[in-house]
């Protein structure tokens, strides 16, 4: 079912439902999410992408993007809004496409990169937050 959806979806959106309260408040159980072809290269930090992973579809968003490869190949680090840890890397292979019809609220980008700016300092000077 993976490969002809990752087929189906170069040609045309799809809608999907949110299966989880991971993305939570941002998305609910049961929401409608329009999802669209695009690349690893095309993201940005804060995009809500699909990808499938042990046997699931996993709506999360993009927190770093390239940040690291592995094994030659790009990867990203995704996260649900109301989770305290990263995914493990996305892999192309992975990936699904990116969600159309929802975005993050900039009050949560913000908060988001202030915290990372925090975190960076903090461990700079050697604080244990």
């Amino acid at each position: 079912m993976f490969e002809q959806i990752k087929q189906f979806i170069q040609l045309h959106p799809i809608t999907m439902s949110v299966a989880s309260d991971s993305m939570k408040p941002h998305l609910n159980i049961g929401d409608k999410i329009k999802v669209k072809a695009a690349t690893l290269d095309s993201l940005r930090k804060f995009d809500i992408i699909v990808f499938f992973r042990n046997d699931k579809f996993i709506c999360h968003y993009v927190k770093y993007k390239n940040k690291i490869r592995q094994n030659g190949k790009k990867i990203i680090i995704t996260q649900g809004s109301k989770l305290n840890h990263e995914d493990f890397p996305v892999f192309e292979d992975e990936f699904i496409g990116l969600v159309i019809s929802h975005r993050l609220p900039l009050a949560f980008k913000l908060k988001n990169n202030i915290l990372h700016v925090i975190s960076k300092m903090a461990e700079k000077f050697g604080i244990t937050l």
